[in-house]
């Protein structure tokens, strides 16, 4: 029977992830390592070797975790708006505040510009948290054609999904060269248009 670790070592085992997740963001895969970490938090880098025998298996487990709270924010996203365009859009929020909060890049966007040097492990699992997000694209605009929400001569659902996830990682590339908040926000909202069809005008608010 498989015993839950103390609550105190799962609290530790999360903080080096954390951690890791920023590094790897701001640094990559390449540009940290345990003493780093061990730094951060304060702790001896032999400690980080206790709950991760070696950095493939840290950025596996960041990794996995990852893509269990990606899947459960697209979830969300799903029951909170039922346009396509609605929940695109709520998806590139998401990872704008996400590379804000950390100040760097994705983590896929920085797992990939490196992805000869990673473990094996790590390349299947970083291919599958891509594939996750690029199949819940498609799903979303696929519903969109067929609920009329998007234009009938719309990019194929596969290839726009493909298309915006790819730009989405380069806009938060092109955010680095402080083009601001703002810049970022349009660059989004052009991006939808390209792909995706124009947004419809909203209708005038009522006189009272």
């Amino acid at each position: 029977m498989l015993m839950t670790p103390p609550a105190s070592k799962q609290k530790t085992a999360v903080r080096i992830m954390d951690v890791a997740e920023q590094l790897i963001q701001l640094q990559g895969y390449n540009g940290f390592s345990f003493h780093d970490v061990a730094r951060r938090l304060g702790i001896r880098s032999a400690t980080v070797h206790y709950y991760y025998r070696a950095k493939g298996d840290l950025v596996l487990a960041l990794l996995v975790r990852h893509r269990r709270l990606l899947a459960e924010a697209m979830s969300r996203i799903s029951r909170l708006d039922a346009g396509a365009r609605g929940r695109v859009d709520r998806l590139c929020r998401l990872v704008r505040q996400d590379t804000l909060a950390s100040g760097g890049l994705t983590l896929g966007a920085m797992l990939a510009a490196e992805s000869e040097s990673l473990p094996d492990p790590v390349r299947a699992e970083l291919r599958a948290c891509l594939g996750d997000t690029e199949a819940w694209l498609a799903r979303v605009l696929a519903q969109g054609q067929v609920d009329g929400q998007l234009p009938p001569d719309a990019v194929p659902p596969q290839l726009a999904a493909a298309t915006l996830q790819a730009a989405l990682h380069g806009i938060a590339l092109l955010s680095k060269l402080d083009r601001g908040v703002d810049q970022e926000q349009r660059l989004e909202r052009c991006l939808l248009d390209l792909v995706l069809g124009p947004a419809s005008p909203r209708p005038p608010a009522p006189l009272h």
